[in-house]
């Protein structure tokens, strides 16, 4: 689901599909295997198999991009 954050008159944050935003996936929501970046704060979250994306427990709406391999990962040997 593509989603994007607007500000309407009251102070929460209304999700809203949007075409540039294909990358942002919010807390609780099922991804695939691969490394994660919270938007807000950076926290990165790793996974070896899909899973659930961590919620932030500080009252705010997480919402993370999966973060590209660097040269360096794409590079290593991957051990199986």
């Amino acid at each position: 689901m593509n989603t994007t954050m607007t500000k309407n008159a009251s102070p929460e944050f209304v999700f809203r599909p949007s075409p540039l935003d294909d990358e942002y996936v919010r807390a609780c929501q099922r991804v695939p295997a691969g490394d994660y970046q919270q938007v807000e704060t950076k926290r990165e979250v790793h996974f070896e198999k899909e899973d659930v994306l961590p919620a932030s427990l500080d009252g705010h709406v997480a919402v993370y991009v999966r973060r590209p391999l660097s040269w360096a990962e794409i590079c290593s040997p991957r051990t199986a």
